[in-house]
């Protein structure tokens, strides 16, 4: 045995970095120092995956939990239903103070102005603006100095009463730039009154309904009415998305005598049960929740406070007709529109001029809310104010 271990002793290499048996040894020193560290890092892995797999799990859950739960609290819960129907909460444009539309909007001969609607047990206040024609601006001082209400009708431009749709305020971007297409194109020229209704904007901060909202357009118009060279013949109504809804159901009620020139609905709607049947937000449980009508649409429908049904009522709108509607509306489809349009040529009055409807196509990316940027779009309405003179 002695001998043994000498001659492994004389075999061994002085030199230890050219010996086999050192550098072996020195491997395994080498993989003893990485072995910690790859240790680490598979333990880091196996940790990752595991909070991965335990996450989805959990997101799965949830995701199942509110599916379930989701239809219930729509069904029994008046404030949800409220809040998704007029969407008041979303105050957009943020940080502005919509009582000087000429500093914090930049928007020339802007007269900010507050009515007050003496609704059944409260007292509403509305915030209107009033904007003028082009034409106009030179009695505007560079658009710093109002015109008198006494004499800021007193033209013959044509009168525009602007029904903004759900969310946001009357000074939210889009509705601005359909005002500035209105005002300032030399085929229109136009004057514009537009307000927020009763929750929105600065307008008086209670929880819209359906009919409060009409209250409120009816408050506004008959003190457009009432303006000093107002005759109804100059006024036109405007509607947008869910301001369709309110014109149609405001207008319904009105006096005959008391008509306004003409009606223009941009992205109607027949019903709001039909328009919550085909919102992007409702596919998955329209596709695949069987109980979809009877907790998601009844309980809409089925409310005085949120149920809006043009189909009902656009028979007794008298007066013309224009539907304006892109067929990439994403929001409200444009079929609807295209039914509601159907319907008026078959229920309104024989009397009355046959309706009208301008289908944007698809390709110029309209969508909702974006067919102010067509460049026809002041002939159109010029042409088809016009044709009720």
């Amino acid at each position: 045995m002695k001998s043994e271990v000498r001659q492994r002793t004389r075999d061994t290499p002085k030199n230890p970095n050219d010996g086999p048996l050192d550098g072996h040894h020195n491997d395994k020193k080498h993989s003893a120092k990485r072995s910690p560290k790859l240790g680490s890092n598979a333990c880091v892995k196996s940790g990752v995956k595991n909070i991965l797999k335990w996450g989805l799990i959990v997101l799965m859950v949830v995701s199942v939990i509110v599916f379930i739960l989701s239809p219930i609290v729509f069904r029994y819960s008046l404030t949800i239903r409220r809040l998704l129907v007029f969407m008041n909460y979303i105050n957009i444009p943020l940080f502005k103070n919509l009582s000087d539309p000429i500093n914090e909007f930049d928007m020339n001969c802007t007269q900010n102005i507050y009515l007050t609607n003496e609704d059944v047990n409260q007292t509403i206040r509305l915030g209107v603006w009033h904007i003028l024609p082009k034409s106009r601006n030179d009695e505007c001082l560079e658009g710093k100095h109002l015109v008198d209400p006494s004499v800021a009708f007193n033209d013959n431009r044509p009168v525009f009463l602007y029904l903004h749709g759900n969310g946001g305020a009357r000074g939210g971007h889009h509705r601005r730039q359909l005002y500035e297409v209105l005002t300032t194109s030399s085929q229109l020229d136009a004057h514009v009154v537009t307000f927020d209704y009763r929750g929105y904007g600065d307008s008086t901060n209670v929880w819209p309904t359906a009919d409060g909202l009409r209250s409120d357009a009816n408050t506004v118009y008959y003190w457009l009415l009432n303006q000093t060279h107002i005759h109804k013949n100059r006024v036109i109504v405007w509607g947008h998305s869910l301001g369709t809804a309110v014109s149609v159901r405001f207008l319904s009620q009105l006096p005959v005598a008391d008509n306004p020139r003409a009606l223009v609905l941009e992205a109607p709607f027949t019903s709001i049960g039909e328009a919550l049947k085909w919102h992007p937000f409702s596919i998955i449980y329209r596709n695949y929740f069987p109980f979809f009508d009877t907790f998601f649409v009844d309980p809409i429908v089925n409310s005085d406070v949120t149920n809006f049904d043009s189909t009902s009522a656009l028979n007794r709108i008298q007066i013309p007709l224009l539907i304006l509607h892109a067929q990439d509306d994403g929001i409200v489809p444009f079929h609807l529109g295209h039914k509601l349009y159907e319907q008026s040529l078959r229920d309104q009055p024989k009397s009355c001029k046959r309706a009208q409807m301008i289908a944007f196509n698809g390709q110029y990316g309209y969508g909702h809310k974006y067919i102010f940027k067509d460049l026809q779009l002041p002939q159109i309405i010029h042409n088809f104010i016009a044709s009720n003179e």
